[in-house]
């Protein structure tokens, strides 16, 4: 009785079959031993008795592979040696393997041969093979005794080494790949946000193999890195080596991420050279107050944004990159002078702008406001509250009866 059994493939189906291929002289050099030698009944020579049925473990004859162009190895089949390995050609999709055995007389009649063990596997992909070969032990118990062999199939891959995608992502988002991916290109370029974390991602052709670090360790079929984007860099290099399935082709391919150019239009610190700037108007506002000793003549005030290498900060008619400083002239009988601070962002889109509303200390006790809300406002006050705006519009919802305004004064 023979019977097959084929077991799916480890991870990495090549360097499987090359650890197949070493065990094939171990158990050459190693016969297994204690086989019995097993004899064919001969039809003719005792006519007048009854035919004898033997007994011995069960052992495979021969064993024939299809396709022509696959090879066993060792080339010559012996029941003694109960390990080997299949290759077969890139073509070979469909393998066959059919066994012949000592099949044994039982009742005066031949037991079946087992059909072709037929093998589909994919360009590059290797399989473990069992079959057993089983025969009875003697005559009088009936029980059966198997060989065990063992057979490591494996289809040639191709000698191409290309990639069949590659794909650029931040966090949620595919970032463009120009050219478009072509495999028969090798060097790309793709725009990352400013200071992000990009993965490349790069899945191999043809059962072929890759590696971020070079084509001797390219031993994944799928590769992804992560590339953390610090602000210092502009560009940041990706080299993807490729091997072919049959270990012959190499490709290099190449991506380039261009980092963006910053959006923030934030700034660091407004300061002064005399008294404390402090925020105010709220969470979010762009507003500062700065108080300064009664008979103050000028004051000097600077901005940094905190974009200091990108942006650009403007502080009335001064500009510069990162910083800009100025001199206030403080008007006497003045309740305050405001300050305009300008940030434009490295992508010179991003814009914003800020107040700072200088006053005396002996005009503290002027009238002013910390704060206005006006609840219900249809997409909210216009403009946004600040200290040194003093008109303002609020679209009410037809159906409001009544109006509510929280002013906070200083």
């Amino acid at each position: 009785r023979v019977s097959a059994q084929a077991r799916h493939p480890p991870s990495d189906p090549w360097r499987r079959s090359t650890i197949a291929e070493s065990a094939v002289g171990a158990m050459a050099a190693f016969p297994v031993l204690g086989l019995l030698p097993l004899l064919l009944p001969l039809a003719g020579l005792c006519p007048a008795e009854a035919v004898p049925v033997p007994t011995g473990p069960g052992v495979i004859k021969d064993t024939k592979v299809s396709p022509p162009g696959c090879k066993l190895a060792p080339e010559t089949f012996v029941p003694d040696n109960q390990f080997y390995v299949v290759e077969c050609p890139q073509m070979a999709s469909t393998i066959s393997l059919s066994f012949s055995s000592v099949f044994y007389l039982v009742d005066g009649a031949q037991r079946a041969l087992p059909d072709p063990l037929q093998l589909h596997l994919a360009e590059g992909e290797a399989r473990d093979v069992t079959v057993q070969a089983c025969g009875r032990s003697d005559h009088d118990s009936g029980t059966e005794t198997c060989t065990t062999y063992e057979f490591d199939v494996h289809r040639g891959g191709s000698s191409q080494a290309s990639l069949a995608e590659l794909l650029v992502t931040c966090g949620m988002m595919d970032a463009e790949v120009t050219p478009a991916f072509d495999a028969a290109v090798t060097d790309y370029e793709a725009s990352v946000p400013f200071e992000t974390t990009a993965t490349v991602a790069a899945e191999v052709a043809k059962g072929g193999f890759a590696s971020f670090t070079s084509f001797a360790v390219a031993e994944h079929h799928r590769v992804e890195e992560e590339i953390v984007m610090t602000p210092e860099e502009t560009s940041h290099i990706v080299d993807i080596y490729v091997v072919s399935a049959d270990r012959q082709g190499q490709t290099k391919y190449s991506v380039v991420l261009r980092q963006q150019a910053s959006t923030d239009a934030g700034l660091e610190a407004i300061r002064s050279n005399v008294g404390h700037v402090k925020a105010v108007g709220g969470e979010g506002s762009n507003e500062f107050m700065l108080t300064v000793p009664a008979g103050t003549k000028e004051v000097a005030v600077s901005a940094t944004a905190r974009d200091r290498k990108g942006a650009t900060v403007r502080v009335e008619d001064a500009s510069g990159p990162g910083y800009a400083s100025t001199v206030v002239t403080m008007h006497e009988g003045a309740p305050y002078e405001l300050v305009h601070v300008n940030v434009r962002a490295a992508d010179h889109l991003s814009v914003a702008e800020y107040v700072l509303v200088v006053r005396s200390q002996n005009m503290v006790a002027t009238a002013m406001l910390a704060s206005l809300v006006v609840p219900g406002c249809v997409d909210g006050m216009k403009p946004p509250f600040r200290v040194s705006e003093h008109h303002y519009r609020c679209a009410m919802d037809q159906l409001a009866e009544e109006v509510e305004v929280k002013p906070t004064t200083m």
